[in-house]
C-alpha cells in the first residue's frame, strides 16, 4: 500500500526525533499542510518538511522544559519546497547579473559512468582546472573527463584539493567500506561536554533571544542551520577567511540572512586569539570543517572546550565520522552521486541523462542536514538547561541521504515555483535590488520565525558580538 505524504513525513520525522533524543511519538502532534512535491524520484518535499518539523519540535521541547508551555507546530509542505530553491522574488530586474564561469555538473567518463564535479567557489574551481589541464569551457572539461575512468579522475581531483565523486549504484555504495561505516553511524552522534554556570533561559515569543552563535560554515547546509537559529532570535556571527566568497546566482545574502559577517585569518596568532575570545562568549558553535582542520590551526577540541567548557558544538562533514572517507572533501551533490541516489534516480526515471528533469534534486540533502543541525543545537540548549552541561553533535551529509533512500516520490502534483501569495507583502532591500521573501514554512504558536537583520555581504561587519550578554 502506497504511503500518503503525511505518512511519509511522519515516518521520516520519527527517525529524526529518535536521532535527536526526542520522543518519536511527538511526530503525531505536528500538522502538515499543502499537497505537492518537488519534482523527482524520492519524497524530497517530505524530507524537507520533516526536518523543519524536527526543528520546530525541538523549540517546543525547549520552551516546555523551561516551564513555558508547549506550543503547537505546523509545517507548510509547499513553502518547505520553496525554501529549497526560491526564497526570494525580485521586485524588478535589478538583481540580474552575469553568472560566473562554472564547471560544476555531471560528466560522462571513459568507463561508462558519471563524474560529479562541484565548484562552490573560485578557489575550488581553480584547483580542479589545474588537475584537468586548465580548460576554460564546459565543453573542454567534458572532453577531458571523457578521457578518464571515473575512479581514476575522482582520485586525482581529490588529491588536487578539488571536490568530485564517481557515480555508484546503491548496491555498490552499500558494499563500499565508506557506505558500510556511514550506515552504522547514528543520524546524530552526541557527546557530553563540560559543566555550565550559564543562567540563560528561553524567552516566550523569541525563544533563542540572548543566545550567541559562532558560525564557521560554508556552502549551504551549515548556513541554513545558523540562519534558522537566527530566525528564532539568536545572534549569529559568521566568520570567513580573508578573500573568501561563495557563488550564488540568486541573492547572495540568502546564506547570510539574519547574520553579521566578519573576516578573520585563523592561521595567524592574532586571528586565533580573537577567535578564542569570541568562542569563550559563545553558546553555540557551528562548523562544517573536516576532522583535523581545527587541530592543524591549534584550535582543536581540547582548546575549544578549555575556553568554553559548556559549549554546544554542532558539526557536519560529507562522509561520516568513522569510515575511510572521514577526511574526504564533499558537498551535497558529490554525496548524492557517490551514495547511489543519482544512478537510482536515473533508473527510476528510465533515462541515462543526469540532467533530465527531477534527477538531481541534491540540494535537498543540504537543507535537510542544515535543519537537523539547527534542531540539534536547540536540543543542546535544552540539555544544558536541564543538566548544566554542554554537548557536541556530529552529523553528515551522507548520513542524511539514508533518509531519502527510504522514500519514493509520492503521486501528487509537482511543485514548480511558489505562487505570488506565498511571498510576504513587505519589500526588503537586497544587495541586487528590492525583493520579497518567501513566507516561513514553519509556524510555532506564539513564536514567529523572522530576522531582525537583512542578509549582508561577506566581511561587512567587525568580528565582535553586537548584543549585550543576557
Amino acid at each position: 500500500m502506497v504511503e500518503t505524504q503525511d505518512e511519509t513525513a511522519r515516518r521520516l520525522l520519527r527517525i529524526m526525533l529518535n536521532g535527536l533524543g526526542l520522543d518519536p511519538g511527538q511526530a503525531d502532534s505536528v500538522t502538515f499542510s499543502g499537497r505537492g512535491t518537488l519534482r523527482g524520484y524520492y519524497a524530497y518535499t517530505d524530507v524537507l518538511a520533516a526536518s523543519l518539523a524536527a526543528a520546530g519540535l525541538a523549540v517546543a521541547d525547549l520552551l516546555e522544559a523551561a516551564g513555558l508551555g508547549r506550543p503547537r507546530v505546523q509545517v507548510d509542505r509547499l513553502l518547505a519546497s520553496g525554501w529549497a530553491n526560491h526564497t526570494v522574488q525580485a521586485v524588478n530586474r535589478s538583481q540580474k547579473r552575469e553568472s560566473p564561469f562554472r564547471i560544476g555538473g555531471e560528466y560522462p567518463t571513459a568507463d561508462g559512468r558519471w563524474l560529479r564535479i562541484t565548484d562552490a567557489n573560485l578557489r575550488l574551481q581553480q584547483r580542479m582546472l589545474a588537475v584537468l589541464g586548465g580548460p576554460r569551457t564546459v565543453e573542454a572539461v567534458a572532453a577531458e573527463v571523457r578521457c578518464h575512468n571515473a575512479d581514476e579522475l575522482e582520485a586525482q581531483l581529490l588529491q588536487g584539493g578539488g571536490a568530485a565523486s564517481a557515480s555508484r549504484t546503491m548496491a555498490e555504495w552499500a558494499a563500499h567500506p565508506a557506505g558500510q561505516a556511514i550506515a552504522a553511524e547514528p543520524l546524530v552522534a552526541l557527546e557530553t561536554l563540560g559543566a555550565s554556570t550559564n543562567g540563560w533561559r528561553p524567552t516566550p515569543g523569541r525563544p533563542l533571544a540572548g543566545i550567541r552563535v559562532l558560525d564557521c560554515t560554508r556552502a549551504v547546509a551549515g548556513p541554513m542551520a545558523t540562519r534558522l537559529l537566527g530566525g528564532f532570535g539568536a545572534e549569529v556571527l559568521r566568520i570567513d577567511p580573508p578573500g573568501y566568497e561563495e557563488w550564488d546566482d540568486r541573492d547572495p545574502t540568502q546564506l547570510t540572512l539574519g547574520k553579521r559577517c566578519a573576516r578573520m585569518d585563523l592561521a595567524s596568532d592574532a586571528g586565533r586569539r580573537k577567535f578564542l575570545d569570541l568562542l569563550s562568549e559563545s553558546d553555540i558553535f557551528v562548523h562544517g570543517f573536516r576532522p583535523g582542520v581545527f587541530d592543524s590551526l591549534g584550535l582543536g577540541a581540547d582548546e575549544r572546550e578549555r575556553v568554553c567548557p559548556d559549549l554546544i558544538e554542532i558539526v557536519h562533514n560529507a562522509y561520516g565520522w568513522t569510515g575511510p572517507w572521514t577526511q574526504r572533501r564533499g558537498f551535497d551533490s558529490t554525496v548524492y552521486t557517490s551514495s547511489g541516489l543519482l544512478v537510482e534516480s536515473m533508473t527510476r526515471a528510465g533515462v541515462m541523462d543526469p540532467k533530465a528533469p527531477g534527477v538531481t534534486q541534491h540540494v535537498v540533502v543540504d537543507h535537510g542536514v542544515g535543519q537537523m543541525e539547527a534542531a540539534s543545537a536547540i536540543r543542546g540548549l535544552t540539555r544544558r538547561l536541564l543538566s548544566g552541561r554542554g554537548s557536541r553533535s556530529r552529523l553528515s551529509l551522507a548520513g542524511n541521504t539514508r533518509l531519502l533512500g527510504l522514500t519514493v516520490a509520492p503521486n501528487v502534483p509537482v511543485f514548480e515555483t511558489p505562487s505570488p501569495e506565498q511571498f510576504e507583502e513587505r519589500i526588503y532591500n537586497g544587495t541586487r535590488g528590492p525583493l520579497r521573501r518567501l513566507r516561513s514554512p514553519i509556524d510555532i504558536d506564539g513564536n514567529p520565525l523572522f530576522w531582525e537583520r537583512p542578509g549582508e555581504l561577506y566581511g561587512s561587519s567587525a568580528p565582535t558580538w553586537a548584543g549585550l550578554r543576557i
